[in-house]
């Protein structure tokens, strides 16, 4: 291992004593203020202020399809961990319910069994849902991170944190070393955070190696009575996630187009008439192998972290040791793993995905 905390064949050139984190998701806030916990870094975070009205619509929770058993492993380790330093923020940021998974189609089918027998070995509590079409698990007492309450308290929690904050319009861009210029100073470290960073700054043609950009939509509703069943739902066939709001709207985030909502729902709304309130289009990467990716694609290029998925904010804390070189030896083997120099389908991670890129 070298001595940055990455493995050799992504070992950075220069001690990450300097980063900048690109991103205005919750993800990348996280990150940048646990990268700069102890103030014994200077973390820049690069986000656009303008994002968070839209960004309010995301979804974020603590537990994810997953039917890899390391993954899974690791998820379970590490929720307890980002749950005890997201209760530290000044207003609660947390909520807790009950997860819905669903799946129709064979191999959903088959990935949802997988996943419910592997989990239960972590103590991870999926339990058997009556009925055939579709079928379905229910998974007890996930987080959800709770965004605007996030968002809102992020400044004040970065700031206690010595994280500078930084507007787009003030990144000169990304150099061919990995670096990052901010207002005519270098950060030699620079962490493309989420998918619109990625979009924006990534290389093309290296992104392209790993996978693709697909239109996501987010559909909100006028609300509807209380759903009979869980406000809270994943479909696997489509990746689509759905959540009934607390004033009855529904929202619906996944990789489909036009308003024709997915047919794994249909049953828990039942025969509610929806009415569109709002609608909003954005792009998330998805790999080749449907497996996050992990590291800078080749050197000279800046570190990407891309496909973490609903339950990447879980994962922050493992990824900030690992580019501080002080992740445990398990944890480094995940990162390796998932490297973004890993060959473009790598059985050794390939995770069951609705939708993935065409090598």
């Amino acid at each position: 291992m070298a001595a940055s905390g990455l493995p050799r064949k992504m070992t950075m050139t220069v001690s990450p004593d300097r980063i900048a984190v690109i991103g205005s998701s919750p993800f990348a806030v996280f990150l940048s203020g646990l990268l700069a916990t102890g103030q014994t870094r200077d973390v820049a975070l690069v986000r656009d202020p303008d994002a968070e009205g839209h960004l309010r619509d995301g979804i974020d929770l603590g537990f994810a399809p997953h039917i890899r058993p390391d993954t899974l492993s690791l998820l379970a380790r590490l929720v307890p961990e980002a749950q005890r330093l997201l209760s530290r923020f000044p207003v609660p940021v947390i909520d807790r319910g009950d997860l819905l998974l669903g799946a129709t189609g064979h191999p959903a089918r088959e990935a949802l069994a997988h996943m419910t027998h592997v989990a239960a070995g972590f103590g991870l509590p999926l339990e058997p849902m009556p009925g055939e079409n579709p079928r379905r698990v229910r998974v007890r007492d996930v987080r959800r991170l709770r965004r605007a309450a996030f968002l809102a308290a992020g400044d004040g929690w970065l700031a206690a944190r010595g994280v500078r904050q930084v507007h787009g319009r003030d990144l000169a861009g990304i150099g061919r070393d990995g670096s990052a210029t901010i207002a005519g100073e270098t950060y030699p470290l620079a962490i493309l955070a989420d998918d619109a960073a990625a979009l924006v700054h990534g290389v093309e043609a290296d992104l392209a190696k790993l996978g693709r950009f697909v239109p996501h939509a987010t559909l909100l509703t006028e609300p509807v009575p209380p759903l009979a069943i869980t406000p809270l739902a994943l479909d696997l066939d489509s990746g689509a996630i759905l959540r009934q709001r607390a004033s009855g709207a529904l929202q619906i985030t996944g990789p489909f187009s036009g308003s024709a909502l997915p047919a794994g729902f249909s049953d828990l709304i039942g025969q509610h008439p929806l009415r569109l309130a709002g609608r909003a289009e954005h792009m998330r990467f998805v790999s080749h192998d449907g497996a996050p990716v992990l590291g800078a694609p080749r050197r000279g290029r800046a570190t990407v972290f891309l496909g973490l998925g609903p339950d990447a904010l879980m994962f922050a804390p493992m990824l900030a040791r690992w580019i501080a070189g002080a992740a445990s030896e398990p944890e480094a083997q995940w990162c390796a793993a998932h490297g973004a120099t890993r060959s473009a389908r790598s059985p050794a991670v390939a995770e069951f995905a609705p939708v993935r890129a065409e090598a």
